[in-house]
């Protein structure tokens, strides 16, 4: 195929090479633009094969190293909701292949092991069974005596083959063990279900930590050991919980169950396929599938592949919303997940931002439009809401002076006034004038978070408050940059923009006099309060 492919490159050139001296390293070059890293160097090895035919610069060509692609445009947006059901789609429909095939034969390799077929020795159940026991045993094909100087190269015995009812050698090893494409369809579901980086799904072990069964009103829930190296030594090993879906919300449309709509279900499924070729290797890597190494091949692989998904993807054809040919890449499945999710997996809420959200082509647009809507009803909610009483320097003097008429302009008595000017009924962020009756539990005592003292009715606002305001108003902004700038608009913005209202009602420069006077006694409170630990 790489070949066919350099050749059509070679017939588009306005000037088409006419013997193998007139090759350039440019049309090596060109080449790269239609085959994957490893198409590439398959096309330089059969080049290389008479590099005596080409002319020096080419065959330095054919011997560099090949430089790495830079990433595509492409690779950086997220899929459509309906591209990606598309892709999941297509790896369940592997899995689901290569889980009947193998149920069955296990099922009939059991039987046959039992002695099932005793009765009827060596008829085409037996000698299958018989056949499927030695492929378990031993992970390798029956095969023809082989000379003692090279057993390695016994070739596989057909007629053993065609008596076991296979096809071919591909057949036969398919039979028991996952081929590497149906690998790579667990790899794909299972990123695309977690968000997890493909290289830490291949690094996870088939053991798992079971936190709970599962019964008819509970999930099942496995936790399972994950590594992620670009981490850090003290924060690369990772536990991730997996989990099913309760009994009760099975449902009828799905004539299996739900197994493979769920990152548990798809787990334990790849435990359970991927056990024969993990028994041959003796290993407890989750990830164990048959690897083709030529006719009749012999090996195995653990930890999956390295290769992109593209060549399974091709295998179906998948297509695009525009009907245009859909690539499947992890990087661009991690980022759907994220996005559809806004929530980070193993990375910090500003990686999730600064190198996912932002960087993302597909859904930026989308994203950024539904930030700015929320941001915008936050804001008129709070302006609307805001009817904070707020008394400057000089309100407070007069006050003081002349507390009955003070008091009658601000809808409190002189007493609970005086109580105010005097700090005696301080929340956090301002003095509550009717604790016992709030506006959003009439008649009893106020349930609400402290941070909606910002904009209630019953708040009062002077000049002592405002350190404390000043403080949480600029750790609400510096929250923004720990979280997604969805989540801040949905849980700070309306806070946010009352304490704003308050700052600009501000006389010139009183703000930053009362940031100066901020004390490290204002700064935990604030911290206390926007970590809800004084919520009821």
């Amino acid at each position: 195929m790489e070949l066919g492919v350099f050749c059509r490159v070679l017939h588009r050139q306005p000037n088409p090479p006419v013997s193998s001296r007139q090759l350039l390293p440019s049309h090596l070059s060109e080449a790269r633009f239609e085959l994957q890293s490893r198409q590439i160097g398959s096309l330089k090895s059969l080049l290389r094969r008479n590099l005596n035919l080409y002319n020096p610069n080419f065959q330095v060509a054919l011997n560099a190293k090949n430089p790495k692609r830079e990433p595509s445009l492409v690779d950086s947006e997220s899929y459509t909701q309906s591209e990606l059901r598309r892709i999941l789609d297509a790896a369940r429909a592997d899995i689901r292949v290569a889980r009947d095939r193998i149920r069955s034969a296990l099922i009939l390799m059991d039987r046959w092991r039992r002695g099932e077929f005793d009765q009827e020795p060596h008829g085409p159940d037996w000698v299958r069974g018989a056949y499927l026991d030695n492929l378990a045993r031993t992970g390798d094909l029956l095969r023809y005596p082989a000379s003692p100087a090279h057993p390695e190269r016994a070739a596989v015995n057909p007629v053993a083959l065609r008596k076991a009812g296979f096809l071919g050698a591909a057949e036969a090893r398919g039979a028991l063990f996952l081929t590497p494409l149906e690998a790579m369809a667990f790899a794909v579901l299972l990123v695309g279900l977690t968000g997890e980086n493909v290289g830490t799904i291949y690094s996870s072990k088939a053991s798992s930590h079971q936190a709970a069964a599962g019964d008819k009103d509970r999930p099942a829930v496995a936790i399972i050991d994950l590594i992620k190296p670009r981490r850090g030594k003290s924060r690369a090993a990772m536990a991730k919980p997996l989990t099913s879906v309760p009994a009760w919300a099975h449902a009828d449309a799905y004539e299996e169950g739900p197994q493979l709509l769920t990152s548990f279900g798809v787990f334990a499924l790849l435990v359970e396929l991927a056990g024969p070729a993990r028994s041959i290797m003796r290993s407890d890597h989750l990830f164990a599938c048959s690897k083709w190494t030529g006719a009749g091949g012999r090996g195995f692989r653990i930890g999956g592949s390295k290769d992109v998904p593209g060549e399974w993807g091709e295998t179906h054809r998948l297509l695009h919303d525009d009907g245009s040919p859909l690539r499947v890449l992890f990087p661009r499945l991690r980022l759907t997940y994220v996005q559809a999710h806004d929530e980070p997996v193993a990375q910090t809420r500003y990686t999730l931002r600064d190198s996912y959200q932002v960087k993302d082509r597909g859904s930026l647009k989308q994203y950024q439009e539904i930030v700015e809507k929320t941001l915008t009803q936050q804001i008129a909610s709070a302006r609307a809401a805001n009817a904070l009483t707020f008394l400057t320097d000089v309100d407070v003097q007069e006050a003081r002076t002349n507390p009955a008429e003070a008091a009658l302009r601000y809808g409190v008595t002189p007493h609970v006034l005086t109580r105010i000017l005097d700090g005696h009924l301080d929340t956090v962020l301002s003095a509550c004038s009717d604790n016992e009756n709030g506006p959003l539990t009439p008649g009893r005592p106020c349930e609400a978070s402290f941070l909606m003292c910002a904009g209630c009715p019953c708040s009062v606002s002077i000049p002592a408050h405002w350190p404390v305001q000043v403080a949480t108003h600029d750790a609400l902004v510096a929250r923004r940059k720990d979280m997604t700038a969805l989540q801040w608009a949905q849980r700070y913005a309306e806070p946010w923009a009352r304490l704003a209202d308050i700052v600009s009602k501000m006389p010139v420069g009183s703000a930053e006099v009362a940031r100066k006077r901020i004390t490290q006694d204002d700064r935990n409170l604030v911290e206390r309060l926007l970590n809800r630990e004084m919520d009821h």
